[in-house]
Formats: C-alpha cells, sequence, structure tokens
C-alpha cells in the first residue's frame, strides 16, 4: 500500500498484551488475516478466545471508529448480520502508533465466490440492509458525527453526497470533454445510457438517502452453510439513495441475486423501501455494452419481525 508504514512485530505483539491484560487474558498468537488499501486485519488468539484486530491504515478515507462501531451495534441490535466490537481506540482514547482500531469479535465463515449466493444468504443481506437503511440519517456523504440520535453527513446536497464515494457518477459531474470508457469502446450506446443516467441523477436529487454500505462484493460477506455470519467493513460507508447498495448487489451478484435480496429487503416491518420506477445501469466488467435493468413498480412494503430481544439501541442515548 503507497504510503502505509507498517507496525513492527514487536510493536504489534505488546499492544496486543497489554490490550488483552485489561480483560484478563494472555496473548497467545498473532496471524495476519487482510491487508487492505484502508485498514488490516488481524486475527488475535488469547488464553480463552480468538478475535478480529482491525487497524485503520488510512484515516482519511474511512468512517470513523467511533460512528463505525455505533452503526454496527445498531444493525445487531436489530438483527442484522455484522461483527460486534468489543472495544476501540475511541472508547479507551488508546492509538496504536498513530493508527485507530479496534477489537471486534471474531467471526468464522468463508466468503463466497462473485456472483454465488445461497437463498439463505442472500435472504440475510437483504435483512441486514434494510436494518442499515433504517438508520436515522441527515445530510448527505461520508458521515461525520451522531447528533440526536441521528448520523450528520459531511456534504449539503445529494450530488455531492454521491460524488464524495463515487468517481464520475453522473453526467453533470463529469468535467468539460470527459468521456467514459464504455462510450469510447461502443459509442452508438451513449445517448440511451446518458438518458438513463439521467433519469439516475432525477432520483439522487431528491434526497431519498440512508445510510449506504456502498460496497457489497463477495470479499465484505462472511458466509456458512447456514447463511450470511456477517456483512463486514463499513468503512466506505456513505448517506446516499438505496439504491446505490442494491444495485451493488446487482452488479456483483447478477439480477438472480439481486431479486432474492430485493424480496426480504423490501418485506420487513418499518423499512424504508420506497419504488420510483426508474433505471438501474450495471456497466460489466469485460463487455463492450452495459446491460440496463429497469426496476418493476412495487408497492410499498411493511416487513415481518423477528420477534428478538435486542438492547437498547445506542442510536437513542449518545450525541455528538
Amino acid at each position: 500500500m503507497e504510503g502505509t508504514v507498517f507496525l513492527h512485530a514487536h510493536e504489534l505483539r505488546s499492544f496486543v498484551t497489554g490490550l488483552l491484560s485489561e480483560i484478563g487474558e494472555s496473548l497467545s498468537q498473532i496471524d495476519s488475516c487482510v491487508q487492505g488499501a484502508t485498514c488490516s486485519v488481524w486475527k488475535v488468539h488469547s488464553d480463552r478466545q480468538t478475535y478480529a484486530l482491525r487497524i485503520i491504515e488510512d484515516g482519511d478515507r474511512v468512517l470513523a471508529s467511533e460512528l463505525d462501531a455505533l452503526i454496527r451495534a445498531e444493525i445487531f441490535r436489530m438483527g442484522g448480520r455484522v461483527v460486534e466490537t468489543l472495544s476501540s481506540s475511541h472508547e479507551m482514547n488508546l492509538l496504536l502508533d498513530g493508527r485507530r482500531w479496534s477489537l471486534d469479535v471474531f467471526v468464522h465463515g468463508s466468503h463466497p465466490r462473485r456472483g454465488s449466493l445461497s437463498v439463505g444468504v442472500c435472504r440475510d443481506i437483504g435483512e441486514t440492509l434494510a436494518a442499515l437503511h433504517r438508520l436515522p440519517t441527515k445530510l448527505f456523504g461520508k458521515p461525520i458525527m451522531l447528533r440526536e440520535a441521528t448520523l450528520i453527513g459531511q456534504k449539503t446536497t445529494p450530488v455531492e453526497g454521491v460524488m464524495q464515494r463515487f468517481e464520475n457518477p453522473l453526467p453533470e459531474t463529469w468535467e468539460h470533454g470527459f468521456i467514459h470508457p464504455v462510450f469510447s469502446a461502443a459509442p452508438d450506446i451513449a445517448p440511451e445510457i446518458i438518458a438513463h443516467l439521467r433519469q439516475v441523477s432525477t432520483v439522487v436529487k431528491e434526497g431519498n438517502s440512508v445510510l449506504c454500505h456502498s460496497d457489497i462484493h463477495e470479499r465484505q460477506l462472511i458466509c456458512d452453510s447456514d447463511g450470511l455470519t456477517a456483512l463486514i467493513d463499513f468503512g466506505d460507508a456513505t448517506i446516499l439513495d438505496m439504491n446505490w447498495d442494491l444495485g451493488s448487489i446487482y452488479y456483483f451478484h447478477g439480477e438472480q441475486n439481486a431479486a432474492r435480496v430485493f424480496e426480504p429487503y423490501r418485506s420487513i416491518p418499518g423499512g424504508c423501501f420506497h419504488d420510483h420506477g426508474h433505471s438501474c445501469i450495471i456497466f460489466d466488467r469485460g463487455c463492450n455494452a452495459p446491460r440496463i435493468k429497469v426496476t418493476d413498480t412495487c408497492e410499498e412494503t411493511s416487513l415481518r419481525s423477528r420477534g428478538q430481544s435486542h438492547p437498547a439501541s445506542p442510536f437513542a442515548v449518545i450525541g455528538d
């Protein structure tokens, strides 16, 4: 990772040893799990159990750790499949060599193959997204604080919010002379696609935004034989129109899986689904032309409750 200064092994081991001693445990072993663009994840074995230590390597790009923990706690409270945070740099007021971190429950499972999601995994993704999208939000873009039990975005308009997350997302954001690579390869489709993108712009400008995960590819999913164990990595969570998440499922996992995710998503009690009847445009990797999917018109519905008992919501008691 360009610009990243890696921790020395003895620094990491010393830090984790001290962290575990606070809860009466001793360190047995540390193994590297993931070295990503914005964070690294380490598998920490104590004398009692196993944890995941997530270390933020690019603090400017990812969601603040305290908001990340609160968001995951609230999704978990509502029955969604996410990883629980046990401790964090914010909670302990302690950085790891200048880096933010979180100590999480270690979730067992594996990543599915792209586009190969079981019915159970699709159901669980739909229910987890429904919980995520129910979190109270205001303004747009990257959440920067929690005020009066509401996540506050950094941007004041929905288009600015989309621009903060994605590169050249809509025609009105293109600089003069910009030509999308797809149009260079297939210029004859440009008018039709731009027309659909302007429909997307219209939906975006309506400002019916929710907190989106925004990047639901296969390595963000941990699954077992029964379904989804956890949706992970909320570092790119952004306040956007809900269709960015639904489109992410369609893009990475295909139409059939997207339909399977959408069915439980739109049937959760208190869910936020509102049909717009607009277009979702998917640019396939390795294809000369995009597939165009126009959503069907569906009436707003209410979801079934899981009937689980959960602790009080942190969104109800924590302010900025």
